[in-house]
């Protein structure tokens, strides 16, 4: 059986998402998926898939993967390979914007257009079991596979394991990250990513922007916080609910490094946090310091050497290899 992998590139600056998408490339072809290179420009994507990759599709069969991160052109790449009768079609998806932003449903078209194009799957990668109850929901009936939580590629070694200092860290576009404007917390939380014209509040102190590849060097607080939405009392508005559903990409970036996470606990990482015991839950930001004052330094070691047996799994790409092998 043919394995091809339809490969898309993220975008080229210090964004999260663009990691995760250029490391499913890289764990792919590490499993022995043949690649079909697309442009990276939009203009010259489109062109692509209207005259080249239609010739291209037609010559396979097997079972090809392509990374469902949304927009016009998806639409096209689904209809050309459905075409192909000997070649089964797996999304990996990436973000549903019927959930992120859509969640209320004002634009029932987008949700629709979402659903419409799962249905054309004969496998679907879902990021958590929430989100593939709601496709289930949606009347989504392929195979469908949990990912759980992002792998991340990194050759550099784990984090040093520093004093335990209640130190805390979060990584992320801050622009987008409105609790921290309203942020009144005791705990000092040490700031990393892009950040335009936003005053921080005074316990929040940012350390700079660097690229997915570098800030897993520059964070050295004891634990990464995964949090969203408009609030520090609980997870609230379109972003925080998404976390009920999402699978954010710190998770892995703080795991890889082998820094233990602090987590909603409504989050759907929150399953995977509990599991390997690589973390703690939280209702509310409120709580963190006196959590974190409550946690000897031998229990935060073995926090430590969990959150490093669950980073080693990610290196090597363990959560996809696992999430393909329910599909294929």
């Amino acid at each position: 059986m043919g394995k091809y992998l339809l490969e898309v590139h993220g975008w080229t600056k210090n964004d999260g998402g663009s990691k995760a998408i250029n490391d499913v490339n890289y764990f792919l072809k590490k499993l022995g998926f043949i690649n079909i290179q697309s442009p990276n420009s939009k203009g010259k994507k489109a062109l692509y898939l209207l005259t080249k990759f239609p010739y291209e599709i037609k010559k396979l069969s097997g079972i090809i993967v392509v990374q469902f991160t949304g927009g016009k052109l998806q639409k096209r790449i689904a209809k050309v390979i459905k075409k192909n009768k000997r070649l089964k079609l797996i999304y990996i998806i990436h973000d549903l914007e019927a959930l992120r932003y859509n969640s209320d449903n004002h634009d029932p078209k987008l949700t629709q257009e979402e659903i419409d194009l799962m249905k054309e799957a004969d496998g679907i990668i879902s990021l958590s079991q929430p989100m593939t109850d709601w496709l289930r929901k949606q009347g989504v009936q392929c195979k469908i596979g949990n990912l759980g939580m992002w792998d991340y590629f990194t050759t550099k070694p784990f984090v040093d394991e520093n004093n335990y200092d209640y130190s805390v860290c979060f990584a992320g576009n801050l622009n987008k990250s409105e609790f921290l404007r309203t942020y009144t917390g005791n705990q000092k939380i040490s700031c990393y990513g892009t950040l335009n014209n936003v005053e921080l509040p005074p316990n929040l102190i940012y350390k700079g922007v660097f690229s997915p590849d570098d800030v897993s060097q520059k964070i050295k607080e004891n634990f990464g916080l995964i949090w969203d939405g408009g609030s520090s009392e609980t997870c609230s508005g379109k972003a925080g609910e998404y976390l009920k559903y999402n699978s954010p990409h710190k998770t892995a970036l703080y795991l890889s490094s082998g820094i233990p996470v602090i987590v909603w606990e409504n989050a759907a990482v929150a399953e995977y946090v509990k599991k390997y015991d690589c973390g703690i839950l939280i209702k509310s930001l409120g709580e963190i310091d006196i959590r974190l004052k409550s946690i000897a330094q031998d229990q935060y070691s073995e926090l430590v050497h969990n959150a490093q047996l669950v980073g080693e799994q990610m290196r090597s790409g363990k959560f996809l290899k696992d999430a393909l092998e329910n599909l294929i």
